[in-house]
């Protein structure tokens, strides 16, 4: 179950019949996630992408296509890696975009291949390594899972983050059920960004309901008649009328 909160969601179309409820994707916070994306890249195979802002952090989640997608199974039109090269391809334009802007990065999902390399090709694994920026840092290279296997789950963080050693989450209940194939994985991360920032500034000044404005010292009353004698003659007999009336006596009752 997915507790309370916001979530988003990639396409539910990845290319194999799927009911509607199943996702590749689905990232949660506890706050709205706005600039919500589940295209990414035109070219890039659809339904294994999402992407939003929560927290002041460009969250990425990807699910990107193992070796044999549409090979043997569904479209049966690609050839091995063939999807998952071209959803690297694509995927190096997203992170290059997202680099570029003020916002902190983190990319996360299942990125099917084995960090660093184990049996995968060499062009396969420098897909991945390419499409990855080097401001980028990948926090569970080299981690292992309880079985001594590399993981095919990653996360990656930019600068301005970050993220304590990741902790592996039994894709085994306590009662030795299997809940999936995959081992969970998942990291504390802090904005370092703005962490530092609030440190740095100094709080706003206090001002009350009727101080919309920073107060100004008065005028005294020879700078007050040195620019009254400045103003044209007619709006100089202008305000001479108005400060004559407003400082008459009151009408007797």
């Amino acid at each position: 179950m997915v507790p309370e909160g916001y979530r988003i969601e990639s396409d539910p179309d990845y290319g194999y019949k799927n009911g509607a409820d199943k996702r590749k994707v689905i990232l949660w916070s506890k706050s709205p996630f706005t600039e919500i994306d589940i295209v990414g890249d035109a070219d890039m195979p659809t339904g294994r992408f999402v992407t939003g802002v929560a927290g002041g952090i460009r969250f990425i989640g990807v699910c990107i296509p193992w070796y044999d997608a549409h090979v043997h199974h569904g479209k049966k039109d690609k050839r091995q890696w063939e999807d998952h090269w071209t959803f690297c391809a694509g995927l190096v334009r997203i992170l290059s975009r997202a680099s570029s802007q003020s916002l902190p990065v983190c990319i996360l999902g299942d990125f099917n291949q084995r960090i660093p390399r184990a049996s995968q090709p060499m062009h396969v694994y420098d897909a991945l390594m390419q499409a990855i920026p080097p401001t980028l840092k990948i926090i569970t290279d080299g981690i292992m899972d309880e079985d001594g296997e590399q993981l095919i789950d990653h996360i990656a963080v930019s600068q301005g983050l970050t993220a304590s050693t990741p902790q592996i989450v039994s894709r085994y209940s306590s009662d030795g059920t299997e809940l999936s194939d995959h081992v969970g994985v998942f990291t504390h991360i802090e904005n370092t960004d703005i962490i530092s920032k609030g440190q740095n500034e100094q709080p706003p000044p206090v001002r009350f309901a009727d101080e919309t404005l920073p107060k100004k010292r008065p005028l005294t009353n020879a700078k007050m008649l040195s620019l009254i004698q400045e103003l044209p003659p007619e709006d100089k007999r202008r305000l001479e009328a108005v400060l004559h009336e407003g400082c008459s006596p009151p009408p007797q009752s």
